[in-house]
């Protein structure tokens, strides 16, 4: 049984999308990108002075041809990947400049880019890549974007997030993907691109360039706002979730009317902010909040949802970046989020990503999923007939019963402590930090390079080489 999805009550979704509604008519979104105010002009929508103003009519009119769901392809095939399906797909980070390794911490370089690729290839929580899972910072930054693009594509068989840089670049990233899996379809989706609002109601030339690029190619765009209540957007949640919901819509419409039917995500990666330090709180029961009414107005708007993931705002990994990320995913997981994209590993408020917390953010993603599963019920697992074959105040460890069911039915944990204290303190009283990043080690070593083919080789070679 599965358990029922947590929501937010049908009458509080309508009142922020009926809000959003209004503010998008009222007082617009600033589009700056003259391509994008004749595209929206031209469907009906007001423009004056650089601001676009959506009515009701033309949001629903565009917003019926969003799919519900939609396939992205992988360099193997086994691991295309329905977006909006039953599964929840978990991407790596996107973003992090600093690496954390126990007690380490530095700038991250193309090595790490590599190693964290190496981690999401075989992981068995990961289902996506992302060529921006870290920084580069050895690498000289007008080489950066297609440079990481190239090592995605080596090392991982895994889909791929995409690059949104500009047209051009934008442009010759998806071609470069459609080589490289010999998938030239119109309905191969084969790079998801990111596209950021900036908050309070604004999208820069950047991103709509990025966006018109994807939509002539019919890719899958993601749209993530990320409203800091209190400073980009109001503090309370209501409103924030609100602003971002406008700022969404404001970018999936544009998309439908210019391509009908391309597939999109309705994104929201808010959390909080401290008032203390005006700073981003990622780790916090809003977060989890924000999660679970993103998940609510994709699914009023008939689209999958982005929100979440494994986030902290901790600086190193202890208690607070356990408790923070376990808050946070758990309640994306049991909200049914389609897509997390900061999936483990992150600290600092995205802008560390840790090696030892990734291993054990998976673990705890694996944690809030056994939950999500809940409790099957059914003849065999009532287990009626064992109960009588057990006498009073005997055991059940050498029943067949409990060796049928004991690998289905029990989690266990890879890194976490559960002997007795004794047991535990003979063994060097190792902890579950001690315990991922021994097996970080092992996990790096037994990765295996899939071969590229000789035309794979030659498509990225001038893209590895700065």
């Amino acid at each position: 049984m599965i358990l029922p999805n947590l929501a937010g009550s049908p009458a509080d979704i309508d009142a922020i999308h009926e809000t959003a509604l209004k503010i998008l008519a009222t007082k617009g979104v600033r589009m700056p990108y003259q391509p994008a105010q004749e595209i929206l002009r031209s469907a009906g929508a007001r423009v004056e002075d650089r601001i676009v103003y959506y009515e009701p009519e033309l949001i629903s009119r565009a917003l019926s041809s969003a799919p519900k769901t939609f396939v992205i392809r992988a360099r193997n095939p086994k691991f295309d990947f329905e977006i909006g399906g039953a599964e929840t797909c978990f991407s790596l980070p996107h973003g992090p400049i600093k690496i954390k390794k126990g007690d380490e911490y530095r700038p991250s370089k193309s090595e790490d880019v590599v190693n964290f690729l190496k981690l999401a290839e075989t992981s068995d929580v990961l289902t996506m890549a992302d060529p921006w899972v870290a920084t580069a910072t050895d690498v000289p930054a007008d080489k950066q974007t297609l440079y990481q693009l190239a090592l995605a594509l080596k090392y991982s068989t895994k889909p791929i997030v995409g690059l949104t840089d500009g047209y051009e670049h934008s442009k010759m990233s998806i071609n470069l993907l459609r080589d490289f899996y010999d998938r030239h379809a119109e309905d191969d989706h084969v790079g998801l691109g990111l596209i950021s609002p900036i908050s309070p109601l604004s999208y820069d030339d950047r991103m709509l360039e990025a966006l018109i690029a994807y939509v002539e190619e019919n890719q899958p765009m993601l749209f993530a706002s990320c409203v800091l209540p209190g400073a980009t957007g109001p503090i309370t949640l209501a409103g924030a979730l609100t602003l971002a919901h406008a700022e969404v819509l404001a970018g999936i419409v544009l998309a439908q009317l210019i391509r009908p039917g391309v597939p999109v995500i309705y994104g929201n990666a808010a959390g909080a902010m401290d008032p203390r330090y005006v700073t981003p709180a990622i780790g916090t029961p809003e977060a989890a909040l924000t999660a679970i009414y993103a998940k609510s107005l994709a699914d009023k708007l008939g689209v999958p949802s982005r929100a979440g993931g494994s986030l902290a705002d901790a600086k190193q990994n202890d208690a607070q970046s356990g408790i923070e990320a376990t808050t946070v995913m758990l309640a994306t997981v049991q909200a049914g989020i389609n897509f997390v994209m900061h999936s483990a590993g992150i600290l600092d408020s995205y802008n560390v990503i840790s090696y030892d917390k990734f291993l054990l953010d998976e673990e705890m993603t694996k944690m809030a999923l056994r939950v999500r599963q809940g409790v099957p019920v059914d003849e065999d697992t009532l287990a009626y007939e064992t109960i009588l074959d057990v006498d009073h105040g005997e055991q059940y460890l050498t029943e067949d019963h409990t060796f049928e069911f004991m690998r289905s039915s029990l989690h266990v944990s890879k890194y976490f402590q559960k002997s007795g204290y004794a047991s535990w303190e003979q063994d060097g009283k190792q902890t579950a930090q001690g315990n991922a990043l021994e097996a970080l080690e092992q996990r790096l070593a037994a990765y295996q390079e899939t071969p590229l083919t000789e035309a794979q080789g030659a498509l990225i070679a001038p893209y590895l080489t700065y």
